[in-house]
């Protein structure tokens, strides 16, 4: 039998009651609150790992971003972890807007250091079934604009180095002033140096940075060289490159008490004007302030309920940003200001043009020339998302 709803009284909208204020704190509340889980300033999108319309992304389960960097024209390049490991290239400026993959690593499985040098050859650490290796791939070039006719070319990667056969590499990094290789091993911890300056590729290796192998799978250069990563416990250690010697220290990043065994620098993020080195612990998701010159640590604090921080940047106004959020999380943006010590949460990633993406694993971030910032995406199927902060209004005089 069908019902009766023509003398049904329907509840009414608050809008439409004499007694609505839109300036009550209720209503406010009310509107915060609808919006309150995702991005609340700034604007994010989801890039697909392709030319759009003109080239297929790179394949799922092969295209989680787990590294990240930028060469002297500002053109991004990541590098990829999954059945096989590509790298890309990534031009957001002008009339450009496309991603081109430049090929898989013959072998490799990760990709986990971009490292683009002065003259804009790029040097990659990438790890596989055969150990780890150091490769080079020759300038990518920048095009005038995509309206254009352009070459994709694929020119191929040239190993430069077998660094281990048993082992890969956890992480690299790259001094430009002496023309070096810094890495880590993934497994044992084993601290290398590779000189590119020379035909060939010698490698040397200057022992363990932790007996028990609790050391950090990120590294990190200071403003004077030096190379910075944690040991057991959460302990920083240096290596110089000036003496060549590695150097436990009786620092410690922060952590829950009783929470050390468990704890190492999960990411780093260089402030390149104030030297600051920032960084997040593995086992409670602490932020933390690092200055070199004072060898003091400062806790900035939980920016969010996980544990994992694996994505931090320094913007253009010193503020840091970051993602927080694991592979059973959905990842938060967050941003801390060393201006007032504020440190907020903005927000779920996700990009409201074209397809609507949302994000919930990220490993790798950058800040591009204009201030905009990259985060990558470490998923089955991953993008590169640019972010586009917030500009804080000035005060009027």
């Amino acid at each position: 039998m069908a019902l009766d709803l023509s003398n049904k009284q329907w509840p009414v909208h608050p809008s439409k009651n004499p007694e609505f204020d839109l300036s009550s704190s209720h209503v406010k509340n009310i509107e915060k609150y609808h919006h309150r889980s995702f991005t609340q300033e700034g604007a994010m999108v989801a890039m697909p790992l392709a030319f759009p319309g003109i080239t297929t992304p790179i394949p799922a389960d092969e295209c989680a971003i787990i590294s990240l960097g930028m060469d002297s024209t500002r053109m991004v390049f990541g590098g990829t972890a999954g059945r096989a490991a590509h790298v890309f290239a990534a031009m957001t400026r002008g009339v450009t807007g496309i991603v081109h993959d430049l090929g898989v690593i013959p072998g490799a499985t990760a990709c986990t250091a971009v490292m683009p040098a002065p003259d804009r050859t790029i040097f990659l650490a990438a790890s596989g079934s055969f150990g780890g290796s150091l490769y080079s791939h020759p300038p990518v070039p920048w095009p005038y604009d995509c309206f254009q006719e352009w070459g994709f070319s694929r020119p191929g990667y040239t190993e430069k180095a077998r660094v281990f056969s048993d082992e890969g590499i956890a992480c690299a990094v790259f001094d430009e002033l002496r023309k070096t290789i810094y890495g880590v091993s993934d497994r044992t911890g084993t601290f290398f140096a590779v000189e590119t300056d020379h035909q060939e590729w010698e490698v040397r290796t200057f022992g363990k940075v932790d007996a028990v192998h609790r050391f950090s799978r990120v590294l990190v250069r200071d403003n004077g060289g030096n190379i910075w990563g944690t040991a057991c416990n959460g302990s920083l250690w240096r290596f110089s490159p000036e003496d060549e010697r590695l150097v436990d220290l009786d620092i410690w990043i922060p952590c829950a008490a009783g929470r050390e065994i468990h704890n190492r620098a999960e990411a780093f993020a260089l402030d390149p004007v104030t030297g600051i080195i920032y960084g997040s612990g593995s086992s409670d998701g602490f932020l933390f302030a690092f200055d070199p010159e004072q060898q003091a640590v400062r806790s900035l604090g939980k920016p969010g309920v996980s544990p994992t921080i694996r994505a931090l940047t320094v913007g253009n106004d010193g503020r840091l940003f970051g993602m927080c959020g694991g592979d059973d999380d959905i990842a938060h943006l967050f941003v801390y200001d060393p201006a007032d010590g504020t440190l907020r949460d903005i927000g779920t990633p996700v990009s409201l043009y074209g397809a609507r993406t949302y994000g919930y694993v990220f490993a790798s971030a950058l800040t591009g020339k204009d201030g905009e910032l990259f985060f990558g995406q470490a998923e089955r199927m991953s993008h590169i998302w640019q972010y586009f902060p917030a500009i804080p209004q000035r005060e009027r005089a």
